[in-house]
């Protein structure tokens, strides 16, 4: 967990929270895996039904990993699993 302060650099202040914590972890998965930052997006699919649950992709592809995201005001945390 990690508290959180407008003046870190998110690239979305209107959608601070959210943006954070993806911004966060995917600069932890970057370092894990050995990738860019620029590389790995963090998406939910949107359906009639509601959201799905978040998915890591890298360049483009889905893959493996488990992802959990969590933000309440200013503290983000996230946890993920490699495959």
């Amino acid at each position: 967990m990690k508290k959180i302060t407008p003046d870190e650099g998110v690239d979305y202040p209107h959608d601070f929270p959210s943006t954070a914590v993806r911004t966060l972890a995917k600069e932890r998965i970057a370092s894990y895996t050995g990738r860019e930052k620029n590389e790995i997006e963090i998406l939910r699919k949107k359906t009639a039904r509601g959201l799905w649950p978040p998915m890591v992709w890298v360049k483009g592809k889905k893959t493996d990993m488990d992802i959990s995201l969590s933000h309440d005001g200013r503290y983000v945390a996230f946890a993920f699993i490699a495959a």
